[in-house]
C-alpha cells in the first residue's frame, strides 16, 4: 500500500512537471508572437515616419507614439508588454530587479558568443513571464549609434536630457521584451 502511494505521488509529480513544460512551450510560442508582432508594428510606423519626415521626426514618434502603440498590442493580446533596457532613454522603460537580471544574463551569454534564446517562467504571482532579447538593428543606429547626426543628437538631448541609450553597435543587446500573460486554465 505504501509503495502504491509513493508511486501515485511520483506519477502525479511527473505529470504535473510535464504539463508545466508543455505550458511553457505554448507560452514561449505566444510570447514570441506578441514580441514579433509588437516589434513589427513599432518598426513599420517608425520606418514610415523616418522615410516621410526624417530621423528628427522619428525621435518625436518614439517619444509620443511608441507607448500608445504598445498599449494597443497589450489590449489585442490581453498581456502586459514592456520594452526594458539597462541604458535608459525613457525612464518608463526601466526594468524591475528580475528584468535587470535577465538583461545581464543575456549580455553575459552574448559576450561568450552564445545564442540568446527567450526565457519563459511561471511566476509566483500565477502569471507567465516571457523575456526575449532586443538587438540593435542597422536602422536603430540612427538614434542609438556611436555617431549621431547633429540634428538627431540635438533633438535627443532636448527630448531626453538624461539619455543613456547611445553608443550601440549593430547586433548588441539594446534591451528585452518583458511580456506577462495570464495562465490559461
Amino acid at each position: 500500500m505504501k509503495k502504491l502511494l509513493v508511486l501515485s505521488i511520483s506519477l502525479l509529480t511527473l505529470i504535473s512537471c510535464s504539463e508545466d513544460k508543455v505550458d511553457l512551450a505554448k507560452y514561449t510560442k505566444k510570447g514570441k508572437e506578441i514580441a514579433q508582432n509588437t516589434q513589427k508594428l513599432l518598426g513599420k510606423n517608425l520606418k514610415g515616419t523616418m522615410k516621410a519626415k526624417g530621423p528628427v521626426a522619428a525621435v518625436s514618434f518614439c517619444n509620443t507614439k511608441a507607448l500608445p502603440l504598445t498599449t494597443e498590442m497589450e489590449q489585442k493580446y490581453h498581456a502586459s508588454i514592456k520594452r526594458v533596457s539597462d541604458k535608459l532613454r525613457n525612464e518608463k522603460n526601466e526594468g524591475n530587479a528580475k528584468e535587470k537580471t535577465v538583461i545581464e544574463q543575456f549580455k553575459t551569454s552574448l559576450s561568450k558568443g552564445e545564442t540568446v534564446t527567450p526565457i519563459t517562467q511561471m511566476g509566483k504571482d500565477g502569471k507567465v513571464h516571457f523575456y526575449a532579447p532586443i538587438k540593435v538593428g542597422a536602422v536603430c543606429l540612427t538614434c542609438h549609434g556611436t555617431t549621431l547626426a547633429k540634428p538627431v543628437d540635438s533633438i535627443l538631448k532636448l527630448t531626453y536630457p538624461n539619455d543613456k541609450a547611445i553608443g550601440y553597435k549593430e547586433g548588441e543587446l539594446r534591451g528585452i521584451w518583458s511580456i506577462t500573460m495570464d495562465k490559461e486554465n
